[in-house]
């Protein structure tokens, strides 16, 4: 079985890090807002870039796991809001079709009025990422973990 974790919040960097080497097997780590901001050399409007930044997520979430990847999203989405957060809602709902996938979303720190609540909250005052990524890696399914 396959994991796919969006971790949403400020400072996921290193939560994704910790998450991607505990888990069994073979691991992406897919940084969000650098697909957002630095893959873009000259940008569209912002809603262009929004939406095929989604895409490219999509895309490259299906292909890891296809591959037998565990896959760990992570990023800020503040700037874009709701939008975002709901693109990266659908590429989870759209991974738990498939067989043999668990996929869940973690927000670090509060969730902004209007978001869907995710699977797992981290407070915002545990700032350890070793803690941070245990308390994510404790919802997912065991047999994900290679348990």
């Amino acid at each position: 079985m396959t994991a796919v974790v969006a971790i949403l919040g400020d400072l996921t960097a290193p939560v994704a890090e910790v998450l991607a080497q505990k888990l069994t097997g073979p691991c992406v780590v897919v940084p969000y807002d650098d697909l957002l901001h630095a893959w873009v050399a000259k940008p569209a409007d912002g809603q262009t870039v929004r939406s095929v930044t989604a895409n490219q997520i999509k895309l490259l979430t299906a292909g890891y796991v296809r591959a037998g990847f565990h896959v760990v999203i992570h990023g800020s989405l503040e700037r874009g809001g709701r939008a975002e957060t709901a693109g990266l809602r659908e590429t989870l709902a759209l991974m738990q079709t498939v067989p043999g996938v668990a996929a869940l979303s973690a927000r670090l720190g509060e969730t902004p009025e209007g978001d869907d609540a995710p699977d797992v909250t981290i407070d915002s005052t545990m700032t350890e990422a070793r803690l941070c990524a245990q308390r994510i890696w404790e919802r997912i399914p065991p047999e994900a973990l290679g348990a």
